[in-house]
C-alpha cells in the first residue's frame, strides 16, 4: 500500500485540489437532484408495492368465491303477449 492511497489529503494535493476541496459540502444543485431522486424512486416502490397488494387480493378473492355463492336468478313465468288470455288469479 502507498502512502499516497493511505493519505486522502496527499490524493487530494497530487490531483491539484486544496485539502478543504474535499470536504466541501454538496452545492444546491445536487441535494435538489439527490431529494427529486429520493421521492420519484420511494413513489415509485409504494406503487409497486400497492399494485401487487391489490392483484394478490383480487386473485385471493376470486379463489375464495364459490359458485354458489352466487346469486341465481329464478325464471319469471312466461307472460303472455294479450293480457285477455292471462289467467285471471295471475
Amino acid at each position: 500500500m502507498t502512502l499516497a492511497l493511505a493519505c486522502p489529503r496527499r490524493v487530494a494535493l497530487k490531483h491539484g485540489k486544496s485539502a478543504r476541496q474535499g470536504h466541501l459540502a454538496p452545492t444546491q444543485h445536487d441535494l435538489l437532484a439527490a431529494s427529486h431522486h429520493a421521492f420519484v424512486s420511494g413513489t415509485n416502490e409504494l406503487l409497486a408495492i400497492g399494485s401487487i397488494l391489490v392483484l394478490l387480493g383480487s386473485l385471493t378473492a376470486l379463489a375464495l368465491v364459490r359458485p354458489r355463492d352466487f346469486h341465481e336468478a329464478s325464471n319469471p313465468a312466461p307472460r303472455h303477449p294479450n293480457p285477455a288470455l292471462e289467467p285471471i288469479g295471475s
